[in-house]
């Protein structure tokens, strides 16, 4: 199985140079039924230079209870880019699901 990821909708647009982005962690234990745990955790940090940018997007999401295990997920993604001309970039990236 594969997940299709549009990136391009995830860079920031900024016209400085420098690192901007966010992270998140979160977690969660309770008991209704039966004891349970939550965790996430989420980042997208990028960081721009006059030519090049970086782009890091990664997320971990896990569920589960005394018994069972729900979600278990990650991905990250990191892509370079780098500008030639105006007009002209490169760009080489990869991912782990």
């Amino acid at each position: 199985s594969a997940q299709i990821v549009n990136i391009h909708g995830e860079s920031y647009t900024t016209d400085t140079t420098g690192w901007k982005g966010n992270y998140n962690l979160g977690f969660t234990f309770g008991k209704q039924a039966i004891k349970y745990f939550a965790f996430s955790n989420t980042a997208h940090v990028q960081y721009k230079s006059k030519k090049s940018l970086y782009l890091i997007l990664g997320s971990v999401d896990l569920i589960r209870s005394q018994n069972d295990e729900f979600i278990n997920s990650g991905f990250c993604h990191f892509r370079y880019n780098y500008k030639i001309k105006n007009w002209l970039r490169w760009e080489a990236f990869t991912q782990i699901q």
